[in-house]
């Protein structure tokens, strides 16, 4: 005769426990998704309150237009491509997985950083090919906007990646709550910029939320893999 659910609760029963493990963590990442949601709504809302229809709110837009495009496609491909292959390698050897986390950590920030340079040092080009017609004035904030945004793509690359590895060894609230840390720092750096009369004080807080996190998320992964304090980067890793 079966036990009834309620006993293998009592008991501390495997399935009931699980159950509720998941219930709970699925409660903690849809109340950090919904938050982080609400949070970037909130941070649109407050740049459309602060600048409204003008030079510096268009200068954003423009600013954001390509290299956000670019970025995002390029983010794309780590849960696409990287973390695919670190479960394979996790169901290898420790070590083997260790050593491919930080040929990908290496290899995205290796990639950012010439995607930054290149939006640095082509950011006037950029801005007038997303905007031909816009003023002189629109063209010259954007594309000094555009060279703070890049600044963070390092940053920004660096804590998609560690966002991964947690993925992979099923630790999802870490990754969930960057956007909202995120977005309350870009809140206040929109706050800040209002009381200044300045949007590039906005930008540079949401390019510093990037590099406040990057560090932290280092620190949440320090047990999965060790940092190994050399180049290990090479063609062969580049073409897998």
């Amino acid at each position: 005769m079966k036990p009834a659910p309620d006993a293998l609760s009592a008991a501390g029963g495997r399935p009931t426990s699980v159950l509720a493990k998941l219930v709970g963590v699925g409660a903690i990442a849809l109340g950090l998704t919904v938050l982080a949601k609400g949070l970037a709504f909130g941070r649109d809302v407050a740049l459309s309150v602060v600048f409204g229809a003008d030079v510096a709110t268009d200068a954003f837009f423009v600013a954001n237009m390509i290299p956000g495009i670019l970025w995002a496609a390029f983010l794309a491909t780590i849960n696409v491509v990287v973390l695919p292959m670190y479960v394979e390698k996790r169901g290898q050897a420790p070590d083997v997985a260790g050593h491919f986390a930080n040929e990908a950590v290496q290899t995205y920030l290796a990639v950012s950083l010439v995607i930054g340079l290149i939006c640095v040092a082509f950011a006037a080009p950029i801005v007038r090919f997303t905007a031909p017609g816009a003023s002189a004035e629109t063209l010259a904030l954007a594309t000094q906007l555009t060279i703070i945004m890049a600044v963070g793509f390092p940053f920004s690359g660096y804590v998609a990646i560690q966002n991964s590895l947690q993925q992979a060894h099923g630790r999802f609230i870490g990754p969930l709550a960057v956007p909202v840390v995120n977005n309350i720092i870009a809140i206040l750096g929109i706050l800040a910029a209002a009381v200044l009369a300045d949007i590039r004080i906005a930008v540079i807080a949401a390019v510093g939320a990037w590099v406040l996190q990057a560090p932290f998320q280092r620190f949440q992964n320090r047990t999965l893999y060790p940092t190994v304090p050399r180049v290990i980067l090479t063609r062969q890793t580049v073409q897998r």
